[in-house]
């Protein structure tokens, strides 16, 4: 009776440290992931914000506007990168019941799983939280029924289309940043050349 019960015990403990040691290597490819994306959309916005200014310098008005709403876009998606970052250095991933703080961090990572499909390791751990914490946490917080726990700063950054208004604004911010820049550099090199 004694040898059944300790290869029993020995079976569940090996089965709960292996799914989480499973979590915690997804989690692990997830940030490596999102640390290479975070870089890759780093180095593009700062080249649209140059491309951008010099658009607006020779005159090409129409491609710069539509260039400042792809940039807004790309700089919503980089404040969700940290976001989901900050979650997934924040979260535990324990097999406790879900308190309030980290169910609201689930239930941003599951949304988030929904709507990036370019980090694939987000998926996996989806099926992960599934498998514990069940399908209807999971189906409330990608369809956002009424007791879902997705902030509504997510929601509002990951499915919501910047404003037209505010294209103008910014573009005009970031010509003038750009001129100001660009008329410093012309005149270093002026006194210096």
């Amino acid at each position: 009776m004694g040898i059944m019960f300790r290869l029993l015990f020995r079976a569940r403990t090996a089965s709960i440290w292996n799914k989480a040691s499973k979590r915690k290597r997804l989690m692990r490819q997830l940030r490596y992931r999102l640390m290479i994306r975070v870089n890759r959309t780093t180095s593009i916005i700062r080249q649209s914000k140059s491309d951008i200014a010099q658009l607006y310098q020779n005159s090409h008005r129409e491609k710069a506007f539509d260039m400042v709403e792809q940039l807004h876009k790309g700089m919503c998606l980089m404040s969700e990168y940290h976001k989901l970052d900050r979650f997934l250095c924040h979260s535990t991933l324990s097999l406790t019941p879900l308190v309030e703080p980290v169910k609201e961090v689930m239930s941003n990572l599951i949304f988030a799983s929904s709507r990036f499909g370019d980090l694939t390791e987000l998926m996996p751990l989806r099926i992960l939280l599934r498998e514990h914490y069940g399908c209807e946490f999971i189906m409330t917080n990608i369809e956002l029924l009424p007791e879902n726990s997705v902030k509504d700063q997510v929601y509002s950054a990951l499915l919501e289309s910047p404003g037209g208004g505010g294209s103008v604004r910014r573009l005009q911010i970031l010509a003038s940043y750009y001129f100001s820049v660009a008329c410093l550099n012309h005149r270093w090199r002026d006194l210096l050349g």
